[in-house]
């Protein structure tokens, strides 16, 4: 019946109401005690996919996008960092088969770079 949800209903609206005064008030997600608690494994997992997914997402857009450096229309050149005379800007390749670039404190470690 209904009336038998009400309690569990009111239950549940107040401890939401108190989560949002807690977080209202301290400026944190809940108090100390929740924050000592262990973070549940699908939080986790769900960080991974996102990470994952974002990861794939920027990899494939050297081969997606003609201008971006590392698509047949912009060839990587060891030694230099763009074929002379591309029209490519400046970024680091992405894509499948784009070198990996040491970085260094002053900016991309090109090979043969001053």
């Amino acid at each position: 019946m209904v009336i038998d949800h009400l309690p569990r209903w009111s239950r549940w609206t107040t401890r939401a109401r108190g989560a949002w005064k807690s977080i209202l008030t301290s400026g944190t997600w809940g108090s100390r005690r929740t924050l000592r608690t262990r973070v549940p494994f699908s939080s986790h997992a769900s960080r991974a996919w996102w990470a994952w997914i974002t990861w794939m997402t920027f990899n494939s857009l050297g081969s997606s996008f003609p201008e971006l450096p590392g698509s047949p229309e912009c060839p990587f050149i060891p030694g230099a960092p763009f074929a002379p005379g591309s029209p490519c800007s400046p970024l680091v390749p992405l894509g499948p088969g784009a070198p990996i670039i040491p970085l260094s404190p002053f900016g991309p470690a090109w090979p043969g770079s001053p």
